[in-house]
């Protein structure tokens, strides 16, 4: 039977020993010793043995050595080791990572042996009375919060280990993770690890390694200066079908323990919501099962992601490194206001941080309109736009009239026709017939122009038909232009003034918000049936086509409309206000 002396706070396996054997305790770095006045505990009982230099103890399962009020080392009993040696090849594999700090004739089996032990020790350390450290280092954590009697450790409940799934997002827990109201948070690939491959993503489970040796040890010192460490990552991987949800796990679980902290790491798997820069996996931590009640505060916190926006170093005495490929850990920090945010550079190799103003951040800045006067609820139809869908100055003295939108997809083209329906609807029997014709619904364009005949011609008195349609080009206008000359009706025209990537920006919130519904069915069903995204591709393509109408094509008037963000709920404006956009 052999047995493993532990380290309760990080779980990291310091050394086994044979049943029988003897071990010497020192100033060896794998002890991390700095102190005199080591005890031996029997089982956490009251009864200690001070141990000088040269003296021994023996100790069984269970036992704890002391140091002043922290607990060092336990002992836990290790399942017999039966299996063989295997080739160095598959002992790489199964230790990806593990670098020079490994030896290289150590067991294949000992990653998932560390794991059981983490299991073990949390087990075994979840009340106060078996480890004197969790509560003390609990305290020096959250001593700025502690005139709150609700926020002493002796009220905190102890952060759940283990898995939890909750289908956008995971979430893992290590032992001994212990809640703080001071976040460090991380980026996991490309600040923490990458691919041992040397490819942009990992080609299997094993392809891995800590990219800095310091990282561990900078890790530890934070969680011993009362910080929680935390972990927030983007796996599309799940999504697309192209990384297993059991894969992920084992990999992450390896990962942890090498990087031999205790932490708390969300992965983002699935949808919008949870994907940074949005900050969904942050107010995820902000629940009490994930942070013992404890409100995590963002001005006490910073981030560290590769993921800035940074061009890419050229030129002598550089690098050489890439541009980055967005900056979705930057703009999460910002998101999340914390305090400060650090490439892992800057962080771990104290590099000096590029300037804010040589990083591509997004075209479109959505924080602008936190105070903006126009981001408000009340965004019916000005005065302007009133007198431009009834005025009968026009060279047309039709009763009828069409009113071609054009704009990119999410630059506001449906509500504002809900808005005029409801603005028309309200005149009564003394105003137009309104009628919506969106290719959406109809299918092909063919339709939609035959709708809009039908609608016109149909028309016993004043008509208004509003054809809610991109028309980014002259070739698709021209068959509605044509359509109202045949009916003998007027041709106006309502441009979006919106620009592509406050689209692409109201793409993104749409879909989020509509997440939203679909995963909360106690706030009611959605009030529409769920579109399917728009990709970025389409958004391109449109631009590229785009042409700015004018009265040449034989529009009668043309209007340019602002857009204009309605929001029913507060929480939705605090949503569109953040970087929802990676890059």
């Amino acid at each position: 039977m052999r047995a493993s002396l532990v380290c309760p706070r990080t779980g990291r396996t310091v050394c086994t020993i044979d049943s029988g054997g003897r071990v010497v305790i020192g100033r060896q770095p794998q002890f991390d010793i700095t102190r005199r006045g080591l005890f031996s505990d029997d089982k956490g009982g009251d009864q200690r043995q001070l141990l000088t230099m040269g003296e021994s103890a023996r100790l069984a399962n269970g036992d704890a050595l002391i140091l002043g009020n922290d607990c060092l080392l336990k002992v836990l009993l290790a399942p017999e080791d039966s299996e063989p040696v295997v080739k160095k090849r598959r002992l790489e594999q199964l230790n990806a990572g593990e670098g020079a700090q490994q030896d290289s004739d150590e067991n294949p089996s000992q990653v998932d042996l560390q794991l059981n032990l983490m299991r073990q020790a949390a087990a075994r350390f979840s009340s106060q009375s078996d480890c004197a450290a969790s509560a003390s280092q609990l305290e020096a954590s959250n001593s700025a919060s502690q005139s709150n009697p609700s926020d002493s450790p002796s009220q905190l409940k102890p952060t759940p280990t283990g898995w939890r799934d909750f289908g956008a997002v995971l979430v893992y827990t290590t032992p001994g993770c212990l809640p703080s109201r001071k976040i460090a948070g991380f980026d996991m690939d490309g600040t923490l690890i990458t691919t041992q491959s040397g490819r942009v993503f990992a080609k299997d489970l094993a392809d891995w390694k800590v990219i800095y040796p310091q990282m561990p040890g900078r890790l530890k010192s934070l969680v011993a200066e009362g910080y929680k460490v935390a972990l927030f990552s983007n796996q599309k991987g799940v999504e697309v079908g192209k990384v297993r949800v059991e894969d992920l796990k084992v990999k992450i679980e390896r990962v942890s323990a090498r990087l031999g902290a205790p932490m708390q790491v969300f992965l983002s798997v699935r949808g919008q919501r949870y994907r940074k820069p949005c900050t969904g996996m942050w107010h995820l931590l902000e629940r009490d099962e994930f942070n013992a009640g404890l409100r995590p505060d963002p001005a006490e916190s910073f981030y560290v992601g590769d993921a800035a926006g940074r061009p890419a170093e050229t030129g002598k005495g550089r690098t050489g490194r890439k541009a980055d490929f967005s900056c979705s850990d930057r703009l999460f920090a910002l998101n999340c206001r914390m305090s400060a945010f650090h490439t892992p550079e800057e962080f771990f190799l104290d590099h000096r941080p590029v300037p804010l103003a040589q990083c591509r951040m997004p075209e479109f800045d959505p924080t602008v309109l936190l105070n903006a006067k126009n981001a408000h609820a009340d965004c019916s139809p000005t005065d302007e736009l009133r007198q431009f869908l009834l005025d009968d100055s026009s060279s047309s003295k039709s009763a009828a009239l069409l009113v071609l939108l054009v704009g990119y997809p999410a630059s506001g083209k449906s509500t504002l026709c809900a808005q005029i329906s409801r603005l028309l609807a309200g005149q009564g029997a003394a105003g137009p017939a309104v009628c919506v014709v969106n290719r959406d619904r109809l299918g092909t364009w063919q339709k939609c122009v035959q709708s809009a005949e039908t609608a016109l011609k149909s028309a016993s008195g004043r008509a208004i038909v509003l054809v809610d349609n991109t028309s980014v080009d002259q070739e698709s206008r021209q068959r509605y232009i044509e359509c109202a000359r045949r009916c003998k009706a007027g041709a106006a025209c309502l441009v979006m003034q919106c620009s592509l990537a406050q689209c692409l920006h109201n793409e993104r919130y749409r879909r989020i918000v509509e997440e939203e519904a679909v995963d909360n069915p106690a706030d009611g069903p959605p009030s529409k049936k769920r579109r399917e995204p728009v990709s970025e591709m389409v958004f391109n393509q449109m631009r590229a086509k785009f042409v700015e109408p004018s009265l040449s094509e034989g529009f009668d008037r043309i209007l340019k409309v602002p857009f204009v963000p309605s929001f029913q709920v507060d929480e939705h404006r605090r949503l569109y206000c953040q970087y929802l956009m990676e890059k």
